[in-house]
């Protein structure tokens, strides 16, 4: 009887047993769902972060890319707008958005050295932000010194038009600083097809130096280059330069016209104290090598600094002043000027001991280019048209102009007086450069002449400048110093020049060159080079020449 009461309970118990075991069972399978439903959401979590934060340094990188690429457009403007063009990103607030929750905004970077531009950029992506800087140089090469006989030099086209590259090779003919070359004097000889334009020497001896002057075509971009591989005939210190002008256009390239370089002229043997020497050249208009339409001159020199062994008082030899016409009738004096000038004077240049150097300045004027003659205006008709703006003495004063060829005009009579008008019959004046920077004029041949040189309240140069101008009339800055009477005038280059017109056999302009006080004793050679399409906004001024350098890193916390 007893085995029968208990069997139930026993039932009873298994079965509870049974459901606790499947509690269990299902709180198991529960806790794994949950669990990986946990992880899921945690790798998704995990995954949206990974992702937020690749688009956030990507979005900083594009930040980057952009202020390098503007840097680059700045950096072939001028040392002073890439200054300008790096600070503006330490003051910029804008937030770049670049879809999708994307962003990138400039941060304040601390700015250590003048020469190179530190950004600081955030990206952002969701709640993710990554900040990356770079430490951008974007000086130019333009120059290479050493000691051997086999300089090269590579010049990079910065400008987005064609361009022409020119160079000058300064080599020391006897002797090299801290060097032990083989005795005698070394020449210097041009590589095939790469535009000789002057190959001279100043004189033999310790105190000598060569210029070889070279110039070549370079297409318009970053990465064309012009390269020139010359050969000493013994083993010297040399120091070579390169300027590149760009044009105005992608298919015009400046064009050469001419050069001028002659051992008794563009070279200087005197030795002494005096700081000042000088030289002289052709008339380039009416000899041909600096006319039809000349825009732009430009002087090779090379030079000598001292001998010291100590190369910081050695490396700091250089011209300091180039002055063209300084003793015509009138003097222009106008002051060239200087863009280049290779190895760098604050001793940053590598094998390069100062005892030579070589630089590069040019001078730039716009022509005067008039329109083809036009038959159908006369005296009578112009005066007709142009009467009701004129008083009663400026009508009598003006007599028209007429074009003698594309870069020459005739003039009858000009008004002395600052700002007197001079009125054309027969042409339409088109590409006049007007302001400080304007064309300067001058009497090609006839009577009378236009001012020379003057000085303001600061000593600096004021020459006569074309003002203003219409469709066919313009004013100059200065009075004329006598009447113009029959005369032809002429703008660029051709203005620069002393009787600009003359074939007599002694004709010349003289220029002055001033030599700093570490290169007083030494002499210098070089040559001029004539050209015309240059745009004077593709002239860069370097102060200092070094490799271009791009470093970036992620900025951590606390940085």
């Amino acid at each position: 009887m007893k085995a029968h009461l208990h069997a139930p309970a026993q039932r009873l118990q298994q079965g509870v047993v049974s459901v606790i075991a499947l509690l269990f069972l299902v709180s198991v399978v529960v806790f794994i769902l949950m669990q990986s439903l946990s992880r899921s959401g945690s790798k998704a979590l995990e995954s949206q972060q990974y992702f937020d934060s690749v688009a956030a340094l990507a979005a900083a990188e594009s930040g980057r890319e952009l202020a390098i690429a503007n840097l680059s457009g700045a950096a072939a403007q001028g040392d002073t707008v890439f200054n300008q063009s790096c600070a503006s990103y330490s003051s910029n607030n804008t937030i770049y958005d670049l879809g999708q929750n994307t962003t990138f905004k400039y941060l304040n970077a601390v700015q250590s050295d003048s020469s190179v531009c530190t950004i600081r950029v955030m990206g952002s992506a969701g709640n993710a932000k990554r900040t990356l800087e770079s430490k951008a140089n974007l000086t130019y090469v333009v120059g290479t010194a050493g000691y051997g006989t086999a300089p090269t030099l590579e010049l990079h086209n910065p400008y987005n038009t064609a361009a022409t590259a020119v160079f000058n090779l300064a080599w020391r003919r006897q002797g090299s600083t801290g060097q032990s070359p083989p005795g005698g004097q070394a020449d210097a000889t041009p590589c095939n097809d790469c535009g000789l334009q002057w190959n001279l020497e100043s004189s033999s001896g310790l105190n000598s130096v060569g210029s070889l002057g070279s110039s070549l075509p370079v297409e318009p971009n970053l990465t064309s280059y012009a390269k020139v591989s010359q050969t000493l005939s013994s083993p010297r210190n040399y120091a070579e330069v390169g300027l590149v002008l760009g044009g105005f256009t992608k298919v015009d390239y400046p064009k050469l016209i001419g050069n001028y370089s002659a051992k008794s002229q563009t070279t200087n043997t005197a030795a002494g104290s005096t700081l000042d020497s000088t030289g002289t050249v052709t008339i380039g208009e009416a000899k041909g090598w600096c006319n039809r339409g000349a825009d732009t001159l430009v002087f090779g020199v090379s030079g000598r600094g001292d001998d010291a062994k100590d190369q910081a008082v050695n490396i700091k030899g250089e011209f300091t002043d180039l002055r063209f016409n300084t003793e015509g009738t009138p003097a222009q004096r106008y002051p060239m000027k200087k863009v280049v000038h290779y190895p760098n004077i604050n001793g940053s240049t590598p094998n390069a001991f100062g005892d030579v150097f070589s630089e590069i300045w040019y001078a730039y004027n716009p022509p005067a280019k008039l329109a083809p003659k036009n038959s159908t205006n006369t005296l009578d008709s112009m005066l007709t048209k142009v009467s009701s703006v004129l008083s009663d003495a400026e009508y009598n004063d003006l007599l028209p102009i007429t074009l003698e060829n594309q870069y020459h005009t005739t003039v009858a009579t000009l008004k002395a007086a600052v700002g007197g008008r001079i009125f054309t019959s027969e042409t339409s004046l088109t590409d006049l450069k007007i302001g400080p920077e304007g064309t300067i004029l001058k009497v090609y041949s006839g009577s009378g002449d236009f001012a020379g040189e003057s000085k303001d309240a600061l000593g600096q140069s004021i020459h006569t400048r074309v003002t203003s101008f219409s469709k066919n009339a313009f004013t100059v800055s200065k009075p004329s110093i006598s009447n113009l009477n029959s005369s032809v005038v002429c703008g660029g280059i051709c203005a620069l020049f002393d009787t600009p017109s003359s074939n007599a056999a002694k004709a010349a302009t003289s220029f002055s060159l001033r030599r700093s006080a570490e290169s007083t004793t030494q002499q210098w050679a070089g040559g001029f080079l004539c050209l015309s399409g240059v745009d004077p906004k593709n002239i860069r001024a370097i102060s200092n020449s070094s490799l271009r350098v791009q470093q970036w890193h992620e900025v951590l916390n606390g940085e």
